[in-house]
């Protein structure tokens, strides 16, 4: 079976460099015109904005997000003070309550760029996954040449018909399935060189070569996960030690310059696989406190400082001593929009004041944070279909909410990002996310626009967040509030 090598790398024209290489750039339009033709009068796009290496909750609601036909058939983007380098994609809302599907995959944009995209359809579509595979794209206007290298470069990734070899070998080593992929579009790329800046040529092979980090990594755990057996056994032992020995050539892009993998989006997913994967191998988990100290020792300014800022705002989980780790990321980070934006995260950090928002309950009444000053708060952020808010509710939430010596002492708010009331009210209704015994509470469609939302910079779901009663923070998303016993400890402790 064909398996598609996503690339969300972030890639640049050349003309911008890193803050921590230089200053920052005028801040500048971003101009996106598209035109197909199959698209309905009613559809809407939304354009999903990315600056830098995040998500930029900053532009969540920003003006020139949404796009409706205009008399001329085309969708017309223009946002203003975009980010020197960031990517956006681009999806279709039919209005007929079916699920947004993506138009255009991620393309990367560079502060200035005013593009043109054309998509046709196929004339033989692909048995493909992704919708965008069955359409052909076209670019023009200022920007325009990265975008379609980008597009050649992909497709000698996507569309391959060739079975993978084996993860693991008899011997118990580790081989990339997809690295012939990977090597034939570096081939091409160093054909087209000479027509790109160098930054841009140099973050393009960092975005090849950590590719598909995340199912690589979980597919070798889930590999070694089922090698139980007398027979498997010599090759999960020597795995395990292959791995753990550093005989994996694991930075493959050793010859990539700071700068390209400081903005390369495909290296910050790897790294966050990596190193989760690794700690897994160690210790049978993900423990956040010793992957912040293999961050903090195995890198140097500005990429350290960019996985740091990085660890903080997407973690699944962070360390249960937030307040030593956050200290030693202010006295390491050096990189100035790293610095900056880390601190913006003393909000994760105990005893900091908690942010009094103000929502709406399910009957129309506003509520605000402060109203429940007095009494502990455990928060629960999450939105209808999110598989893992489903599952922590099941495995952890629904028992916590249960447990009669908490009853009456805790009060659990449940926050739910739905962008329509009715898919809100069914969210609840299902038990699926959250039950009516907790305070159920709305964004009133902002989703991530929300104040409190932009506040905690939240971009991962669920999101848990314990408050005291003095309206402090104790905990933000830490791996104790993801697992039912220690939840309940920790609730049964705090005052």
């Amino acid at each position: 079976m064909k398996k598609r090598i996503v690339l969300l790398g972030l890639v640049a024209s050349g003309f911008c460099t890193s803050p921590a290489i230089a200053g920052e750039q005028p801040a500048q339009k971003l101009q996106v015109t598209l035109h197909f033709i199959d698209l309905k009068d009613s559809d809407t796009l939304t354009m999903q904005l990315y600056s830098r290496f995040f998500p930029a909750l900053e532009d969540a609601g920003k003006p020139g997000l949404t796009a409706t036909r205009n008399q001329q058939g085309n969708y017309c983007f223009t946002i203003d003070h975009v980010s020197p380098i960031g990517y956006f994609s681009i999806q279709r809302s039919q209005g007929d309550g079916t699920a947004p599907d993506v138009l255009v995959p991620a393309h990367v944009f560079e502060a200035g760029d005013s593009v043109r995209i054309v998509i046709t359809r196929r004339v033989a579509p692909l048995q493909a996954f992704y919708p965008a595979d069955n359409y052909n794209y076209s670019y023009g206007g200022c920007g325009s040449a990265k975008y379609a290298t980008w597009d050649r470069l992909d497709s000698l990734l996507t569309h391959s018909l060739e079975a993978p070899p084996d993860l693991i070998d008899p011997m118990g080593r580790v081989h990339d399935q997809w690295l012939p992929l990977k090597e034939k579009a570096l081939r091409e790329l160093a054909l087209q060189r000479s027509s790109l800046p160098g930054l841009v040529a140099d973050i393009f092979a960092a975005d090849i070569r950590f590719a598909d980090c995340g199912p690589f990594f979980y597919g070798i755990r889930d590999r070694l996960k089922i090698t139980t057996t007398p027979a498997d056994s010599l090759t999960h032992a020597l795995t395990r030690h292959y791995l753990l020995s550093g005989a994996w050539d694991w930075e493959r892009a050793g010859d990539q310059s700071d700068t390209a993998l400081y903005w390369s989006k495909s290296f910050g997913y790897y790294a966050k696989a990596k190193w989760n994967f690794l700690s897994w191998l160690r210790e049978g988990l993900a423990n956040p406190d010793w992957i912040f100290s293999q961050l903090c020792a195995q890198y140097a300014c500005p990429v350290r400082d960019r996985l740091i800022l990085s660890f903080f705002l997407n973690n699944d989980a962070l360390p249960r001593d937030m307040p030593a780790c956050y200290l030693k990321a202010q006295q390491l980070v050096e990189d100035p929009y790293c610095k900056d934006a880390l601190a913006f995260m003393q909000f994760k950090v105990s005893a900091a004041p908690a942010y009094d928002c103000t929502l709406m309950d399910s009957a129309g009444v506003v509520r605000r944070l402060s109203d429940f000053k007095g009494r502990p708060v455990l928060i629960d952020v999450w939105f209808t279909g999110c598989g893992g808010c489903a599952s922590i509710y099941s495995s952890v939430l629904k028992e916590v909410e249960s447990a009669a010596d908490l009853r009456g002492r805790i009060t659990f708010l449940s926050i739910s990002l739905d962008k329509e009331r009715e898919q809100w009210y069914r969210g609840v209704a299902s038990g699926l996310y959250t039950s009516r015994g907790a305070t159920n509470l709305y964004t009133q469609g902002l989703g991530l626009a929300h104040p409190f939302v932009k506040y905690y910079r939240i971009n991962t779901f669920p999101t848990l967040i314990l408050v005291n009663g003095k309206q402090e923070i104790v905990r933000y998303n830490s791996a104790d509030l993801y697992n039912a016993a220690s939840l309940r400890q920790l609730l049964s402790t705090v005052d």
